[in-house]
């Protein structure tokens, strides 16, 4: 699948996913909750590994999911309440379902203008 005309997060820059952002202390990139109650079900480390339902992240999860800090790159995002969140791609319609046209979630550009790493809508990950 090739990368979209698009992004629902946005396009980043740099010579890789990891030169992107500025991040030291290895936050999630982003996080998709379930509601009520915060619950974790979606983690994209810093390295943009997609963890379904993971039981601790590296920036202060309680454990089991349950969120006590919500430090992350680009943001901690909510699923629909009541919606099924059995598989990845359930818990990014869920967190994003307004995406009707199937774009990336967000994208990282390197220095020759090519789309290097990005995640779709289905919360699969491409490149690096």
């Amino acid at each position: 699948m090739a990368a979209t005309n698009g992004t629902m997060l946005g396009q980043f820059f740099g010579p890789s996913l990891l030169a992107a952002f500025t991040n030291p202390t290895k936050y999630d990139i982003l996080q998709l909750v379930q509601v009520p109650g915060y619950k974790k079900v979606i983690s994209v480390s810093y390295n943009g590994v997609v963890n379904l339902n993971p039981a601790t992240a590296a920036n202060g999860s309680g454990g089991s999911g349950i969120e006590t800090k919500k430090e992350t790159i680009l943001g901690q995002f909510d699923c629909l309440n009541g919606a099924t969140l059995s598989t990845v791609a359930q818990c990014f319609a869920a967190a994003f379902p307004t995406n009707s046209s199937n774009l990336d979630i967000f994208q990282i550009i390197n220095e020759g203008g090519n789309v290097s790493y990005w995640l779709d809508y289905l919360g699969v990950a491409h490149g690096a």
